[in-house]
């Protein structure tokens, strides 16, 4: 595969963890002014479990080389996608018992920057 195939290959992935990350800091923004620090805080941990796992994925399941086997890719994607699973359930588990008051604006804003994948697919 070229450079300039491999770029572009890698472009979407990382404008969607960017594009997640501005999600974050405006919602947790909105929620600083509006209600306050801690639930500014906790919008913000929810919009970082959404970026930290997609931005894992994006590295992991882009690791393999351009020899790579169809097969070896596939093999990148399902354990990259299983590790990212574990780590949302373990990042969850941590939130919910620090941040159970405002679980649900924890939740929101991870709703929110999950839902940047509704747009993405509309991205060139």
């Amino acid at each position: 595969m070229s450079a300039a195939k491999n770029t572009a290959r890698h472009q979407l992935p990382m404008r969607l963890v960017r594009t997640q990350l501005l999600v974050a800091v405006l919602v947790s923004l909105l929620w600083l002014l509006s209600s306050g620090l801690e639930p500014a805080l906790a919008s913000a941990v929810g919009g970082m479990i959404s970026v930290i796992t997609n931005l894992y994925f994006a590295i992991r399941s882009f690791s393999t080389g351009p020899g790579a086997t169809p097969r070896q890719r596939m093999e990148a994607l399902a354990k990259a996608e299983v590790i990212k699973f574990l780590l949302a359930a373990i990042m969850f588990a941590l939130a919910a018992k620090y941040f159970s008051e405002y679980f649900m604006v924890l939740l929101g804003t991870w709703i929110a920057t999950t839902a940047v994948y509704m747009f993405a697919l509309r991205w060139r």
